[in-house]
């Protein structure tokens, strides 16, 4: 049987002997390779349904639902062929929806569950939702973080994000919150969020995402860490009205995906309707 960690390279050598068109396979093979990246190392075979749906989430604030649907086809062939020859016992992504091309709606998670979720937590577990939830980050730009990106001792707190999605850093002005959950960790030096199994070096983004969305459902939270980024946006846009500024604290390269939290004040639509409603006349 076909080792898991080598199971992508069987699948891709299968296609070059079936002779399928060299751009198939190098589409099928820069999908296969993203979610590789995502999940950090671990074999993609050991990936369940519910993290797939994670990375979907993700990257749902990162490429279009063009893109996204294309790129999860790619990687469906790939469980699809595993399934059907016996290297796992089902396929994980039988049960994900195809990305639809209709604009999208926030999924912050309510700040009565974040509170509750950031009492429970312990320090390190607070870190990583403070991260998403305060500062927008991503499970992958939480998972790389280094303590000498962040200048808590700064006059302006900030959190510099080096290598954000297509390879875009930003500054991001830290909350006192924010900080004084950061204070709480016992390390200065290295990554933020040390590895979850006590090894050096860092946590994969699957594996930032995973222990998060586990701890939400373990409290009776319904959300993922992701709706964590998705508050951020929803708040940050209330407060300052300016889709310009939400994109590059969020970290997007235009304004389409921004766009999503533009709508997600109804108080804001409600006057402006009313304001739309007056006559006025000289």
């Amino acid at each position: 049987m076909t080792p898991p960690q080598e199971a992508v390279a069987a699948y891709l050598r299968h296609l070059k002997v079936r002779n399928i068109r060299p751009h198939t396979i190098y589409n099928r093979r820069r999908a296969l390779a993203r979610l590789a990246l995502w999940a950090g190392g671990r074999p993609l075979l050991e990936l369940t349904a519910a993290e797939l749906t994670e990375w979907q989430e993700q990257r749902s604030d990162e490429i279009s639902a063009a893109a996204r649907g294309a790129e999860l086809s790619n990687v469906r062939e790939m469980y699809r062929w595993a399934y059907k020859g016996g290297l796992i016992d089902r396929d994980p992504t039988a049960g994900l929806d195809m990305p639809r091309a209709h604009r999208g709606t926030p999924r912050p998670i309510s700040e009565d569950d974040l509170a509750r979720a950031l009492q429970q937590a312990d320090d390190r577990m607070a870190a990583i939702l403070g991260l998403a939830s305060f500062a927008g980050l991503r499970a992958a730009e939480i998972a790389r973080l280094n303590w000498a990106e962040v200048g808590h001792r700064d006059f302006t707190p900030m959190v510099r994000v080096l290598d954000g999605k297509g390879g875009h850093g930003r500054l991001i002005t830290l909350a006192p919150v924010l900080v004084d959950i950061l204070l709480r960790l016992p390390d200065r030096t290295g990554p933020v969020i040390t590895r979850i199994d006590g090894q050096p070096g860092h946590n994969s983004p699957s594996s930032i995402s995973g222990l998060a969305n586990r701890y939400l459902h373990r409290v009776g939270i319904r959300e993922s860490l992701h709706c964590g980024r998705h508050r951020f946006g929803t708040q940050t846009y209330r407060a300052c009205q300016d889709i310009l500024a939400v994109r590059d604290v969020m970290g997007h390269a235009t304004v389409t995906s921004t766009q999503i939290y533009a709508s997600a004040s109804p108080t804001v639509a409600r006057d402006a309707v009313l304001a739309a409603g007056v006559l006025r006349t000289a």
